[in-house]
């Protein structure tokens, strides 16, 4: 070649002589077919045609080195998103930590976690309320037991000491029924005298006269009267005494002791006596 290739080339116009620069310039516009890689040769990279600043690739080998490329990163970013959420599934979330404090009301969340002390204070609520087989008393334990605040009993054991118990009363019962039933019997006579006494001695409602059956019952020496109907014997007995007396609308010289005159009669008498003076 006559020099290098400049990168420009207009082309030889009609006429003109044909220069060897012309001719080179012509002969570098063409493609040049042994620099083409292709697809296949792309993927084999035989010849380093990955790396070759001297060779070209064909549209379909740039299109398939992107898509594998492409490929590449989405497993690249699938595998980098598994990572992060397992980064993130075991990194601790302090929003989800419950504490001592909080472990009542997050107890049945199985979305948070408790702290050591929340667990150590669950559990410990736990083990106060549990059974503890070694301060549990049988029947046969019970005698030398009973006293002691810390165990506790089985039903058995219990209702052997109750059983014992009402064992124990009952014979204190025959023995104290037995040692007093005579006393009792005196004790019965002497009550029942007294509710004679207190019966002889008590109101009697069947003789009790009220106002209304005071005139039926007013001769009678086994019944009595209510004070209402005494009250009312007073009053009828007093009214009839008054009416029982003479009275006079005039006063006289002829006017007697066992007449006594109406107010008006008085008036006119003294009114006579003020107006002859």
């Amino acid at each position: 070649m006559a020099g290098n290739y400049s990168g420009v080339y207009d082309g030889i116009a009609g006429g003109q002589p044909l220069s060897a620069e012309k001719v080179t310039l012509a002969l570098n516009q063409m493609e040049k077919v042994a620099n083409k890689v292709s697809t296949a040769e792309w993927e084999a990279n035989t010849n380093s045609e990955q790396t070759s600043d001297g060779k070209y690739p064909t549209c379909a080998a740039v299109n398939n080195a992107v898509g594998v490329v492409n490929t590449q990163l989405t497993s690249s970013v699938s595998t980098l998103t598994s990572s992060i959420e397992a980064m993130n599934s075991a990194a601790e979330k302090t929003a989800n930590k419950v504490t001592q404090a909080n472990w009542s009301s997050n107890k049945t969340n199985d979305t948070k976690y408790p702290t050591c002390a929340a667990v150590n204070s669950a559990v410990g609520a736990i083990s106060d309320g549990a059974e503890r087989t070694a301060n549990r008393v049988v029947t046969s334990e019970w005698g030398s037991n009973n006293t002691d605040d810390t165990k506790y009993p089985t039903c058995g054991a219990v209702k052997s000491a109750i059983d014992s118990a009402l064992t124990e009363v009952n014979t204190a019962i025959s023995a104290v029924v037995n040692g007093e039933i005579l006393t009792a019997n005196e004790r019965i006579t002497a009550v029942q005298g007294e509710l004679t006494t207190l019966s002889g001695a008590a109101e009697q409602i069947s003789n009790k006269v009220i106002t209304s059956e005071w005139g039926s019952n007013k001769d009678s020496d086994t019944k009595y009267p209510t004070c209402a109907a005494v009250q009312s014997a007073i009053t009828t007995a007093a009214t009839n005494a008054v009416n029982s007396i003479v009275k006079v609308t005039s006063i006289s010289s002829t006017s007697t002791d066992s007449e006594f005159p109406s107010a008006k009669a008085v008036y006119n008498c003294f009114w006579n006596i003020f107006n002859s003076l």
